[in-house]
């Protein structure tokens, strides 16, 4: 039952926030994943990587020319575009997301020290 304060403004019930709560927590997870899904087609090409927290990435060439040298701060992200083989390191692994060719690539199983080491072709 709905019921006005002090102020004559509508009060809602517990049960109605709840379920504004919870319909907000759904467009919040539905916008990230929107981001998600259009970082994905956006670097169908390439690799795209998005620090959640401080992290750092080195990309080399298969001619061994760094292409790529940089802290990335927490909510950024960058895209590499050069062509394959490409040689990655990924400081701060747990706090980073990549893609490559639009697909989430799993970091931990490269993973030693918090520090991956991978190469992608």
């Amino acid at each position: 039952m709905n019921s006005l304060d002090y102020s004559g403004s509508k009060k809602l019930s517990n049960e109605d926030q709840k379920n504004i709560l919870v319909e907000n927590n759904r467009k919040e997870k539905s916008e990230v994943n929107n981001k998600i899904s259009d970082s994905r087609e956006k670097y169908l090409d390439g690799m795209f990587f998005r620090a959640r927290n401080s992290s750092w990435i080195e990309v080399k060439n298969k001619e061994g020319v760094v292409i790529l040298q940089r802290t990335l701060m927490a909510g950024e992200s960058i895209e590499v575009s050069d062509k394959f083989p490409l040689f990655v390191i990924v400081g701060r692994a747990d706090m980073t997301d990549v893609f490559v060719r639009g697909l989430p690539f799993d970091l931990i199983s490269f993973s030693r020290n918090n520090v991956a080491r991978f190469e992608v072709n």
